[in-house]
């Protein structure tokens, strides 16, 4: 597929900028959910919703004292051969849990809390399938999915950084709306629920990681001076360290469904990636 998102780069009528948009691309490892019995997956396999397989040492997380929602979890041995940047670990677990209400939508540097990521690098056979809480709401419990692994190329939205950077023209950014839209219908023809592990985010609205940048260095991003406070201009530059960790959209097979049709995005700053400290991962929830 990378070959043919060039092609579209090179056709798309964006002379001036193509060289920039083609050393833009990156590539994400894309996950295709498939509904299954849970009892027929291995115990620390990668997965999408179900029951998490924790070790002892990791307490279900809470909000509000109330459980959070199980989301996936990711072996990462299973992904060596599609992080060709090198940018995951080799080894261990990640698990990914949310607001179990999704009040929580990361806009608000008090939402920190709402959501949680923990990393695992033991012995596999310490882990067991865990039960849901009593008290974790039906309608947060997910069904078990088994996924495919696919590598994918994306390219940075419209409302990214790259390409305020590249200063383009009124003709050249609606062109590169159309070439927006037909690398994302590449994408979607692939599998309409759009879930990956790195690569750039898919915004149902703004640009994602300014919203993580922002809100993480203490602005509330529901607020509309935010974008116009002198700190923001300084954050800024910044969020091109953030990187997506993992993106789920809304999808009937595992039974999920963000606001109207929309997804989550957990991200994270490259030197928190690359020191393993995933409990620096910020959240994002985005909807129509």
């Amino acid at each position: 597929m990378r070959e043919q998102v060039i092609d579209l780069i090179r056709q798309s009528g964006l002379t001036r900028v193509a060289a920039q948009i083609e050393g833009y691309v990156k590539d994400s490892i894309r996950l295709i959910p498939e509904k299954t019995n849970e009892e027929n997956l291995k115990i620390g396999v990668t997965k999408i919703g179900g029951h998490p397989d924790l070790p002892p040492e990791i307490q279900w997380p809470s909000w509000n004292n109330i459980p959070q929602s199980f989301i996936a979890q990711l072996r990462l041995a299973d992904f060596i051969d599609f992080d060709f940047a090198d940018q995951l670990p080799q080894n261990g677990w990640l698990y990914f849990f949310y607001d179990a209400e999704q009040s929580v939508i990361g806009i608000d540097p008090k939402d920190r809390g709402g959501w949680s990521v923990h990393y695992f690098d033991g012995n596999e056979s310490v882990l067991a399938r865990r039960e849901f809480p009593t008290n974790l709401p039906v309608h947060s419990q997910f069904n078990a999915c088994h996924v495919k692994r696919l590598a994918e190329p994306t390219i940075p939205s419209s409302d990214s950084i790259y390409i305020e950077q590249l200063e383009l023209t009124h003709e050249e950014r609606e062109l590169y709306w159309a070439l927006y839209d037909q690398v994302h219908e590449l994408h979607r023809k692939r599998n309409g629920a759009l879930h990956r592990i790195l690569g750039y985010p898919d915004p149902v609205q703004g640009d994602v990681h300014y919203e993580c940048q922002l809100a993480f260095n203490g602005l509330d991003v529901g607020e509309a001076k935010s974008y116009t406070d002198p700190i923001a201009a300084k954050l800024n530059p910044a969020r091109k360290e953030w990187q997506l960790l993992l993106q789920i959209d809304s999808d009937q097979q595992a039974g999920m469904m963000w606001g109207d049709v929309g997804s989550i995005y957990f991200s994270m700053q490259s030197r928190d990636l690359e020191q393993k400290r995933f409990e620096q991962a910020w959240f994002t929830y985005q909807c129509s």
